[in-house]
């Protein structure tokens, strides 16, 4: 990267950052690891190793990962473990399922490092009732559900939030009192 383009990027990620979000590594070049699948000491030095070092760089301290595409291996999640605290995997909704039926995107006390996420842009399809009972089920069971978007617009597309959707998630949110998390926040609100 030229260093006027690290420059700006790390503006953004500085500003992102003071705003409450997490920076976090998604790979150098936003590869999925089944390229990967038989050489995972060439995944490790290719995507995560730069990544790591370019974030550390410009100042972050990374403790998650989330990977590209959500795809994942056993053996990955092993081995990434060493680098990262957290792990973010994907889960995708089939058929408009409720999300409360996916246990895999809820973390809890007793699991939450290596986790699913359920996508909520345009393209994933969930339904605010959908939303609304997904958050429904993590109070009731004491647990947090794992979410991700792509882009925040006010078109419809694929891997685009509309903003106007987002606001009534968050207005969801705020009528049952759920607040965000990001994934270095989970041990402070599992210890409680």
């Amino acid at each position: 990267m030229s260093p006027i383009f690290t420059l700006l990027v790390k503006r953004k990620l500085k500003i992102l950052e003071s705003d409450g979000h997490e920076i976090a590594c998604h790979g150098y070049n936003h590869i999925s690891v089944f390229n990967y699948k038989d050489t995972s000491d060439l995944y490790i030095n290719n995507e995560i190793l730069p990544s790591i070092k370019t974030l550390h760089s410009m100042g972050f301290k990374v403790v998650s990962f989330a990977y590209p595409f959500g795809d994942s291996t056993p053996t990955m999640d092993s081995l990434l473990l060493k680098y990262f605290k957290y792990i973010r995997k994907a889960t995708y909704n089939i058929n408009n399922t409720t999300i409360n039926n996916y246990d895999n995107i809820y973390a809890n006390k007793n699991s939450y490092y290596i986790v699913n996420a359920m996508g909520i842009d345009y393209n994933d399809k969930i339904s605010l009732k959908n939303f609304e009972t997904g958050i429904k089920r993590a109070i009731s069971n004491n647990e947090i559900l794992i979410l991700y978007a792509h882009s925040i617009d006010t078109i419809k597309g694929d891997f685009i939030i509309q903003s106007e959707y987002l606001e009534k998630l968050f207005a969801i949110c705020k009528k049952n009192k759920i607040k965000s998390l990001t994934m270095k926040d989970m041990d402070k609100f599992y210890s409680k």
